[in-house]
């Protein structure tokens, strides 16, 4: 209840219903808009009227002042620090009515560093005041206006028959509050100033208090002005927690409450807060875990909404020439209409994206997606099932780039606003965001709970598109061009600051808020979370005009506090935390050892200040899992009931839990099916876990397929080895390596992991090599000029070769960036000159010349099991030919695959090669060997063991057996690419990692 004759200020809107809500509940009679207000609702109510610029209207203006800073403030004209120190230091100065004159004025009797950006800054508040003119107000000048009809004695309905306003928890007065003070004053009222009692306040609480006290001690000639001090209080129970990370806290946080709740605890009456965004959104979906209803205070941002951030990302894309792998990311998005319909049907977005990677184009500019894109194209040519698939995703690809790319470079705010809504229009955002699925339902609360995000995030990009060219006008700034940096740059501050409210029921909830929301209300408990050293108190960073010691001595100059100390709010946190305390019956206090990755973390000196005793500390232990005791969900249960009767002994790393051990009864009956899945899982993986530590023979789990119908289909119409379908040397090699990864490749047609690189990758460069020695060795053949001299015609005519293949690769083939292309292209020609000479003084094998150049051979049927491939090149001599099989690396790292022991075991390329071209040259001796290019140098040489064909027989009878268990060899997981689809590498890393 409140008398009469008295406003009452609180410090925010929250406080202000909160009282109204006590007084209801008394059964007093409430009047909204009289007797209690903030003092913003003071000012707006006392404003005379006027146009007002508006929010948006403001940030375009302070926008177009910053653009044109010179002198110190030139360097950072551009940047966005300076937009938002500009608009928080014009607020302050009109707030009070200073004006550039003024600060030119100071600027002078300052002098230093500190004088030039003051004179600055008054030619850039000139400027945004020109702009203005006399017919529009800020925010500043509103503020300004009000006051001043407030102590001109102007009618004002919230002032009618009020004798005494009162203040409650105001206690960081800035100048522009310190003016509303002077007017209540002016106006004959009497202002009555709460504040906590000093003496029951610790230091960094009192510190925070100095400032309000000087301001009042400063007018202590004001009769009416009256300063009270209000006993501060204390939480009649504090507990105290320490997680190991912020998951921890969060997960104990939400236990906590639900365990209030469930015990008789009305949610309203309940209080989560945390300084930061991060732990705030921690916290707020632990409690949503548990079912827990949730009001957040301040909604997340709505840029942080993943649709706007597309959209915003659509800006920064032609900004950046389009990058590859973050035009990968857009057009991927579930938001954005990324797939390619043709007359082959549709091409996913995954689909285009690994095209693009094939097509190694980097970027839009260059080459481009073009150009990149029409090469890669034409190499899909011969396949005419691909051919039509391949010309849709160029036309698509095409078809996004020049979208992109119309979003004007510069142009008018409207004309930007109404290109972006119209580009947005036909990626589908705005539809797609909505997450309407025709004939489907949402599947989850999550996925409503997202949806709901989403939409209320595309409601202010909607209002923003539309606002921003109004906003425009009223500023004078219709015809002002921006560069599209510009535009991005100030959409994306409008929304962030705009907040993505979902709507839905406020009461009834548990409140997320930080420290200062909850000031001025009462809560029967309240968690006060993340109190970690530089979180609490917060500290603020630097401005990037004024420091605090320039704003201390500008603020000397005009005589009074019109700058507030960004010092000021680690001292203003550590109040409202001791306020806080001191308005909840129970505080329960929380902070971490470390973050989600390990580093440490110091506890904030707030908690030394209440000087808890160690047996106070509840130290809590890293459990991802729940023990049975503290779940508070099903899924925690039952994942630990799970663990504890079925996991794995000599692998836990947290004590036994008996009593989840017990509950396995009555978990079956509550969630049969679930647990039936769970414990099928397990039972798959200790068959692969024993299988791996060579406890059991391989089983379907781990490759070995046992199933007789599935064997007969495989072999009838999957696996290689059949006339029409027959086995290559690599894929031999490759069961060879791994049975599991042929399976994946081979048989099942798995593609390998994509590498995002921008330089060719190997397999490419193979190509090329390959091509140049094939075109080369034909050269030197048909014009007679073999056996090799490595005179300087052949090095010439090598030169030739490279040319002819690598003009004939950039118009035809991927080639990467271009620039990793002229290397490559560089040590290419060197490799090609040093092979010649090394050859011409060490023939290879004496005796025979090279005839034979990529001679493909095949189907060759080896005891029915058909092979076929390509030999790279074939010396022939008298009665004899030697294989030679060009490789990219050193020779040593080929040395094992032609050990004896190795031969038709692990190694067996060279002696496929060498059967094979026995069988079809006919010829009685055949040897085959590796040659390195990189070192012009070739192993010993290898021969076709006289078993040879039973071996490969054997072989393949073990592949059509289902034999395909993950069994790598030493070296097979290096180069893998099937991380995705077997966990034997991760596995590896994590042991070597312990």
């Amino acid at each position: 209840m409140f008398s009469v004759g008295t406003l009452h200020l609180h410090a925010s809107a929250d406080a202000v219903e909160y009282e109204w809500r006590c007084a209801l509940a008394g059964g007093g009679i409430v009047e909204l808009g009289l007797g209690r207000a903030t003092p913003r609702e003071l000012v707006e109510a006392a404003y005379p009227g006027g146009q007002r610029l508006g929010p948006i209207g403001e940030r375009l203006l302070v926008d177009a002042v910053a653009e044109a800073a010179g002198g110190v403030l030139g360097p950072i004209a551009q940047s966005r620090g300076l937009r938002k120190s500009l608009g928080r230091i014009f607020t302050a100065v009109g707030r009070v009515g200073v004006g550039p004159r003024d600060l030119d004025v100071a600027a002078r009797g300052i002098g230093g560093v500190t004088a030039a950006h003051t004179a600055e800054l008054a030619r850039r508040l000139a400027a945004y005041r020109k702009h203005l003119g006399n017919a529009l107000h800020d925010e500043a000048s509103a503020w300004l206006s009000g006051c001043r009809a407030i102590a001109a004695g102007a009618p004002v309905a919230m002032l009618t028959e009020v004798d005494v306003v009162e203040t409650h928890q105001l206690y960081d007065w800035d100048g522009g509050q310190l003016q509303l003070l002077d007017a209540l004053l002016a106006r004959g009222l009497v202002v009555r100033v709460v504040v906590p009692a000093s003496a029951e306040l610790p230091p960094s609480a009192a510190r925070a208090l100095e400032p309000l006290l000087a301001a009042l001690e400063a007018r202590h000639g004001a009769h009416r002005l009256e300063r009270v001090e209000a006993p501060l209080g204390r939480a009649a129970a504090i507990d105290y927690a320490m997680a190991p990370t912020p998951s921890a806290e969060a997960r104990h946080v939400a236990r906590r409450v639900r365990d209030l709740i469930d015990a008789g605890v009305s949610p309203e009456s309940i209080a989560v807060c945390a300084a930061t965004p991060e732990r705030r959104a921690r916290l707020e979906a632990a409690l949503v875990r548990y079912d827990v209803p949730v009001a957040p205070r301040r909604p997340p941002s709505a840029a942080d909404a993943p649709p706007v951030r597309i959209a915003l990302e659509l800006l920064a894309l032609a900004d950046d020439d389009i990058p590859r792998e973050r035009f990968i990311q857009f057009i991927t998005s579930r938001y954005v209409a990324g797939e390619a319909k043709g007359q082959n049907g549709t091409v996913l977005p995954h689909e285009i994206a690994h095209a693009l990677r094939e097509a190694y184009v980097t970027d839009a500019s260059g080459r481009g997606y073009a150009d990149g894109l029409a090469t890669w194209a034409r190499g899909h040519f011969k396949n005419v099932l691909f051919a039509g698939k391949a010309e849709t995703i160029c036309r698509h690809v095409d078809n996004l780039v020049e979208l992109v790319r119309s979003v004007p470079e510069e142009a008018t705010v409207e004309r930007h606003a109404v290109k972006l809504r119209t580009v947005l229009d036909k990626l589908q955002l705005f539809e797609k965001a909505r997450g309407f699925r025709k004939g489907q339902a949402t599947s989850s609360v999550d996925e409503t709970r997202a949806i709901a995000r989403d939409q209320a995030a595309m409601r202010e990009l909607d209002v923003a598109l539309a606002d921003l060219p109004r906003a425009a006008a009223r500023a004078g700034l219709r015809s002002t061009r921006l560069s599209r940096g510009r535009f991005a740059r100030l959409l994306g501050e409008l929304l962030a600051s705009a907040r993505a409210r979902a709507g839905g029921v406020r009461g009834a909830a548990v409140e997320l808020s930080d420290l200062g929301g909850v000031a001025g209300r009462r809560f029967a408990h309240l968690f006060a979370c993340g109190l970690v050293d530089g979180e609490l108190p917060s500290r603020a960073s630097e401005d990037p005009i004024l420091g605090d010691d320039d704003r201390a001595a500008l603020n000397r100059a005009l005589g009074s506090p019109v700058l507030p100390l960004m010092s000021r709010t680690i001292d203003q946190s550590a109040l409202a935390f001791h306020v806080a305390l001191g308005a909840c019956e129970a505080a329960h206090l929380s902070w971490t050892r470390g973050n989600e990755d390990g580093a440490p973390a110091l506890r904030s000196p707030m908690i030394d200040e209440l000087s808890p005793r160690d047996d106070e500390i509840v130290r809590l232990a890293r459990d991802p899992i729940p023990r049975a005791r503290d779940a508070r969900a099903v899924d925690e249960l039952i994942a630990r009931v799970v663990l504890e009767t079925r996991g794995d002994r000599p692998s836990r790393l947290s004590a036994v839990d008996r009593e989840a051990a017990a509950l396995l009864p009555e978990v079956a009956a509550y969630a049969p099916a679930r647990l039936g899945r769970l414990e099928h899982l397990v039972a798959v993986e200790r068959q692969r876990h024993r299988f791996f530590v060579r406890e059991i023979e391989a089983h379907g789990f781990v490759g070995a397929l046992r199933d007789a119908a599935l064997l007969e289909q495989l072999a009838a119409q999957k696996l290689p080895g059949r006339r029409d379908e027959a086995l290559s040397a690599t894929s031999i090699e490759a069961y060879a390596a791994c049975p599991f990864k042929f399976y994946l490749k081979s048989v099942l047609r798995v593609r390998e992991a994509e590498e995002v690189d921008d330089e060719i990758d190997q397999r490419a460069l193979g190509r090329m090599k390959h091509q140049v020695l094939e075109k080369l060795f034909r050269r030197l053949v048909d014009e007679g000029r073999l056996p090799l001299r490595a005179v300087q015609a052949d090095l010439d005519l090598a030169e030739d070769v490279c040319d002819d293949v690598i003009a004939e690769w950039r118009r035809t083939e991927p080639m990467g960036h271009p620039a990793l292309f002229a290397v490559k292209e560089r040590q290419l020609r060197l490799e090609v000159a040093a092979l010649l000479r090394k050859e011409a003084d060490e023939p290879l094998a004496e005796g025979c010349l090279p005839v034979h150049f990529e001679r493909a051979f095949g189907p060759i049927a080896f005891n029915d099991v058909w092979v076929r491939g390509k030999i790279d090149r074939i010396d022939i001599g008298e009665g004899r030919a030697v294989v030679f099989d060009y490789k990219l690396g050193l020779k040593r790292s080929y040395a094992d695959q032609i050990k004896d022991e190795a031969l038709c075991v692990t190694g067996w390329q060279l002696p496929i090669y060498a059967a094979a071209t026995r069988a079809e040259l006919g010829l009685p001796s055949v040897e085959a060997r590796f040659y390195s290019l990189r070192e012009a140098s070739v192993t010993k040489s290898v021969q076709e063991p006289p078993d040879f064909a039973e071996r490969l027989a054997a072989l393949y009878a073990t592949m059509r057996s289902g034999d395909y268990a993950v069994r790598p060899r030493e070296d097979a997981c290096e180069r893998c690419g099937m991380e995705a689809a077997c966990r034997v590498r991760q596995l590896k890393k994590a042991e070597d990692e312990s």
